[in-house]
């Protein structure tokens, strides 16, 4: 499923996904690997109208400073690390972009218990390519906001970080999870 995702035609703009050789994800392999500390996968998914749900995307949450093939590098002052998950989101699913879907999952996976549904972590960052402006708008809707350019290899992003209490200030809605 996620493979079939992988292969999707808007994801193989390198404006959206960066250099197809450098982001290999090896998928048979990733996914067998489910017990890593560091690391949560989780599917989105959509209600039918039959009941069901069908799965339509997924994402992945990282401890940076943990990640075993350190991605994100060194904390520095410009982009803290200490408490911090880094996000990576696809709606698979070409039919459910761009209605809410990814907004939803998106405040589920920062307000779950791997990102500040754990009171240690104070911080969320992405890493959309420089050349995606709606990834760019999707993550600010959110609460994100630019940080600046990072090349990760041969890719040249525009990383993006929301503090818990950036997050909370714009969804109020779980202020029992606010914690400054």
């Amino acid at each position: 499923m996620i493979e079939k995702w992988d292969e999707q035609p808007y994801l193989q703009d390198p404006n959206v996904m960066g250099d197809e050789d450098f982001n290999d994800w090896n998928w048979e392999h990733e996914l067998s690997r489910n017990d890593l500390p560091w690391r949560r996968q989780l599917i989105a998914v959509a209600a039918v109208q039959d009941g069901s749900y069908k799965p339509i995307g997924v994402v992945q949450i990282i401890d940076p400073l943990q990640e075993e093939s350190h991605y994100w590098g060194s904390s520095t002052e410009d982009l803290p690390l200490e408490d911090t998950r880094a996000l990576d989101i696809w709606i698979g699913e070409p039919e459910y972009l761009g209605r809410g879907y990814g907004t939803q999952t998106m405040k589920q996976a920062l307000e779950g218990s791997f990102v500040f549904g754990d009171t240690t972590v104070q911080a969320a960052i992405v890493d959309p390519m420089v050349g995606n402006p709606s990834a760019h708008k999707f993550y600010q809707s959110v609460g994100f906001q630019p940080l600046g350019k990072r090349s990760f290899g041969p890719d040249e992003c525009l990383v993006h970080r929301v503090t818990r209490q950036q997050y909370y200030a714009k969804h109020p809605k779980n202020p029992q999870k606010h914690n400054e």
